[in-house]
């Protein structure tokens, strides 16, 4: 789940890059030697960078750019070995995907799927 803001800058008939941000809603669940620890709550993070659209045809594109991601989870009272405690993690990641992008235009609402991998870098 997340809200994305683009902004667009048409520099080739081809070619459009953009910068998107957003909001990151990530949870994490752990288990430490056979113990289920179920009070994880969620972390909000964002994420921002500048992404690079080259249209192959009129609905496929490869797109790939640079993207600052946070993510982590907050553990509160959470009872290990008889200790509570919280703890909060923070994460910052470097992605960079490589994606194939599908878009159609529906009379004036813009559909579009992403399909493929991505580099990230902790």
């Amino acid at each position: 789940m997340g809200a994305i803001f683009l902004f667009i800058v048409n520099s080739f008939a081809q070619t459009t890059f953009r910068v998107r941000g957003g909001l990151n809603l990530a949870d994490v669940s752990m288990k430490i030697s056979g113990i289920g620890i179920d009070v994880t709550t969620m972390k909000p993070g964002f994420h921002i960078g500048a992404i690079m659209d080259h249209s192959l045809t009129d609905i496929f594109a490869f797109e790939t750019g640079s993207m600052l991601e946070t993510k982590g989870a907050k553990i509160k009272d959470s009872a290990i070995g008889g200790v509570s405690g919280e703890a909060v993690t923070n994460i910052f990641y470097l992605d960079v995907p490589v994606n194939l992008k599908a878009s159609y235009d529906f009379g004036g609402i813009g559909v579009y799927g992403l399909f493929g991998p991505y580099v990230g870098v902790h």
